[in-house]
């Protein structure tokens, strides 16, 4: 296995962080999306930018810090490989796992004192 390259941080707009040691991959309240919001109220992510989610390497994890609109958006979960880990802290309500969850993704509730050691997927021959 190859040692990691150092980690790398790259903002990619609002509250949303792309973030690798070169082996493991982890997006940090990804919202994927040109804007975030829910039923009228809606807002842009500034600056205006968009993503290509397909030319981007699949996250091996996703952090939600939160459940707030603009740290937390369920269509840009959507867009991701129902491979991707989702962890949450353990205050966050029921409502949002359950939504996570009836995408397919399994949810990790993680006590705000335990680390967590993201390992990358295998890759397939």
């Amino acid at each position: 296995m190859a040692a990691p390259t150092g980690l790398e941080l790259t903002f990619l707009g609002h509250q949303t962080w792309h973030i690798t040691d070169g082996l493991s991959t982890v997006l940090l309240d990804p919202i994927l999306a040109e804007g975030f919001g829910a039923g009228n109220l809606g807002f842009s992510i500034w600056p205006p930018r968009s993503i290509d989610v397909t030319a981007m390497p699949a996250p091996d994890a996703v952090i939600l810090s939160h459940e707030h609109l603009d740290h937390f958006h369920l269509p840009s979960l959507d867009l991701l490989p129902r491979t991707v880990a989702v962890y949450t802290g353990m205050t966050t309500p029921g409502a949002v796992t359950d939504a996570i969850a009836v995408l397919d993704f399994t949810v990790h509730r993680l006590d705000h004192t335990t680390p967590l050691t993201v390992a990358s997927r295998p890759t397939s021959a």
